[in-house]
């Protein structure tokens, strides 16, 4: 009888409060570029994509880039966006999860009440074996549910994922490399690509982000997004 539901959006249009989110690109399409600026955006409250942002704890857990790689990519998103206060808001974890990850996320989840998380990428940072075992990939959906709990109700989850591109003779395009039940556990399935030739080694060809799974609420339409590096070596993320 009351009024029908409406989103509580985090990035309005794109990700929603307390939503599982998989983040999947080629190797080199830039993932974890457009995760950092994200992430220090949503820190900041600057505004991303032309979209607002509130200031919020984010919780970046990196075991796939060097410290050197994952340093010039928070560098280069802050100073992007003109260096914004963080207030201790952006807390950057790099090869700390391990064989005792789930043990370990749910502390960190729970001390510091993050509501953004990002994985990157989530087979690390799961410390999953085989990669298409769905025994594992079930296993770590269920860990991160309960961190994502302990985090609060509101709490967004990105886990960073490879894309694969199939053989012509299964359908062509670009598929979730792994396990499939990740498709099926998350709300939400994002893929940041360019279909024509490979992915650029630095990441800055105009990408596509597209919806590949929604549930409830998410991306509707393809964001085509521009990746822009100035003089300084700062980066910057626009809608073309």
């Amino acid at each position: 009888a009351g009024p029908p539901p409406t989103p509580h959006w985090l990035l309005p249009g794109i990700l929603t409060h307390g939503s599982l989110v998989l983040f999947a690109g080629r190797e080199g399409a830039g993932k974890s570029m457009f995760s950092y600026a994200l992430a220090v955006a949503a820190a900041a409250g600057s505004p991303f994509l032309n979209r607002p942002l509130t200031p919020m704890p984010v919780l970046y857990f990196d075991e796939e880039n060097s410290h050197d790689t994952s340093h010039a990519y928070f560098w280069r998103a802050w100073v992007g966006l003109g260096r914004p206060p963080l207030e201790h808001r952006f807390r950057l974890e790099q090869f700390s999860l391990g064989h005792g990850w789930a043990n370990t996320l749910l502390d960190l989840c729970q001390r510091y009440q993050p509501t953004l998380v990002f994985l990157d990428t989530v087979t690390p940072a799961c410390d999953i074996v085989e990669e298409n075992s769905n025994a594992e990939a079930s296993r770590a959906c269920r860990a991160i549910r309960r961190a994502q709990l302990a985090a609060g109700p509101g709490c967004t989850m990105i886990l960073l994922k490879h894309l694969r591109q199939r053989p012509r003779e299964d359908g062509g395009g670009f598929d979730i490399r792994g396990a499939k039940h990740w498709k099926g556990a998350v709300d939400a399935i994002l893929h940041y690509k360019d279909g024509r030739g490979q992915p650029p080694k630095d990441g800055l060809r105009t990408m596509t982000l597209t919806s590949a799974k929604t549930r409830a609420w998410g991306l509707s339409e393809d964001l085509h997004i521009r990746p822009r590096r100035a003089a300084d070596e700062s980066l910057l993320f626009s809608l073309v």
